[in-house]
C-alpha cells in the first residue's frame, strides 16, 4: 500500500464534527459569515496537524470491525511538553511547600501538647494547686458537659 496524504474529506469530517458539537442556540445566533469563518479557522487547524506518514486502515472481522492507525514524523512537541513539565514542577512544588508546612505544625503541635502534659505532670508531683479543689480531670470533664 502506498503512502498517501490524508485527504481533505478528513478535514471536513473534523470541522463538520466540531461544529455539531457548538450548542444550537450559538449557532443560529451567528452570521453566515461568523459561522464560515469558524469552519475555515477548524479546517486550517486540522492541516496544519498533517503527518508526513499517515497510515488509516480498517479491518473488518466477521464480529467487529478495528482500525489501525500509523503517524510519523518530526516532533514539533518540545516547546508544549517543556510547558508542561515547567507547570507540573511547580505544581510539585507547591504540593511538596504544604506538606512540609502541614507536617511542621503537627509536629509543633505535638511538642506543645507533650510540654503541658510534663509541665502539669512535674507541677502535680511538687505539690503545686494553681486551680485549688480542681485537677485537670475535673476541669476536662467539665468542658465536655
Amino acid at each position: 500500500m502506498p503512502l498517501q496524504k490524508r485527504p481533505d474529506i478528513s478535514s471536513e469530517i473534523f470541522a463538520s464534527f466540531t461544529m455539531s458539537k457548538i450548542d444550537r442556540k450559538i449557532i443560529d445566533s451567528m452570521t453566515t459569515e461568523q459561522v464560515e469563518a469558524v469552519r475555515a479557522a477548524l479546517l486550517a487547524a486540522d492541516r496544519g496537524k498533517r503527518h508526513p506518514i499517515d497510515i488509516r486502515l480498517n479491518i473488518p472481522l466477521y464480529f467487529a470491525r478495528y482500525y489501525l492507525v500509523l503517524f510519523a514524523g518530526r516532533d514539533k512537541r518540545r516547546g508544549t511538553l517543556l510547558k508542561e513539565a515547567v507547570r507540573k514542577n511547580a505544581q510539585d512544588k507547591r504540593s511538596g511547600s504544604m506538606m512540609i508546612l502541614l507536617m511542621g505544625m503537627l509536629i509543633i503541635f505535638g511538642l506543645l501538647l507533650i510540654g503541658l502534659l510534663t509541665a502539669y505532670l512535674i507541677k502535680s508531683e511538687m505539690g503545686i494547686d494553681i486551680f485549688p479543689d480542681k485537677h485537670l480531670e475535673d476541669i476536662i470533664l467539665e468542658w465536655l458537659n
